[in-house]
């Protein structure tokens, strides 16, 4: 006798049913193990027992959640633990029961997509138009730029696919192959472009002015830290990662999630660094205005 279930349902079997035996030919049980985004609204901000208990036990019979992910971050498979529209459940089963219960989730991810290319490449173009859209406040023509235009782009195209899955598809180790290759290129070309001017400017400025170029990233970065820690009592996961997005620093982030051992830090770090990006191109020519005034 084959016997499939929860693993604490099946501890008593072999008191019950008899001693558990192992590599008996023809007893063979090929499981499948198939992702969901949860898009049902029945089930929206229900917790994981209150979901095992409203599904009634045919309808779900053969298939096992055994993980959950939001925004790419694990979540514990307990009771307890509250589900919302757009996470992602993984279930365990025959291919037979998932595909007869999983539509009743949500949309099913396909495996073999890794990357929708049109969605993406669509939203890097509608972004790249945005950036080339100047609004002028007197004399300073305002734009978001190419980096800022694409973040817009990229915040809506994220909010629709929040809303229906079914498209723009981007397999996490795919996003984050594309995002240490384009910190790395980033990087190179702004030393490459800003090598020689940043010699003659420490020839001419001497040590104050790595000293100021200090300051002005140490001090504001320690107002925010001290008001996120003790005015707004984040934990400190969440304080540094908000402070790294402040700044938009993604080697920050990157230190304060390996520090801190697990992605926690992302998940505060995300939506300050997308409206530090979008202000920040804003304020740029109106920055070089004022000294220009001043001056």
């Amino acid at each position: 006798m084959l016997l499939n279930g929860r693993r604490e349902l099946l501890l008593d079997a072999a008191e019950t049913i008899g001693p558990e035996r192992s590599g008996i030919p023809g007893m063979d049980l090929n499981l499948d193990v198939q992702q969901v985004v949860l898009t049902t609204k029945q089930y929206d901000g229900a917790t994981l027992g209150e979901l095992r208990r409203t599904i009634a036990p045919q309808r779900r019979h053969g298939a096992f959640l055994t993980g959950v992910t939001r925004l790419d971050h694990a979540l514990p498979v307990r009771d307890g633990t509250p589900i919302n529209a757009g996470d992602t459940l993984q279930f365990t089963g025959r291919a037979a029961d998932l595909n007869r219960f999983l539509p009743g989730i949500g949309f099913r991810i396909d495996p073999a997509i890794k990357m929708d290319v049109i969605a993406i490449a669509t939203g890097i173009i509608i972004g790249m138009l945005i950036g080339t859209i100047e609004i002028p406040l007197g004399s300073i023509p305002l734009s978001l730029g190419t980096g800022g235009g694409c973040l817009l782009a990229g915040l809506a195209f994220g909010w629709l696919r929040g809303r229906n899955p079914r498209h723009g598809q981007y397999h996490p180790a795919a996003a984050q192959v594309v995002k240490e290759l384009g910190l790395a290129t980033f990087i190179c070309a702004v030393g490459l472009s800003s090598g020689p001017q940043a010699v003659d400017l420490i020839a001419r400025y001497g040590i104050a002015l790595p000293i100021v170029g200090v300051l002005v990233t140490l001090i504001p970065a320690s107002i925010s830290l001290l008001v996120a820690w003790k005015l707004l009592k984040l934990p400190a996961p969440l304080a540094l990662g908000a402070v790294a997005g402040q700044q938009c620093s993604t080697p920050a982030a990157t230190a304060v999630q390996q520090a801190a051992g697990n992605t926690t830090p992302l998940m505060s770090y995300t939506v300050v660094y997308a409206m530090s990006n979008v202000v920040l191109p804003l304020l740029g020519p109106i920055v070089v205005a004022m000294t220009g005034a001043l001056t």
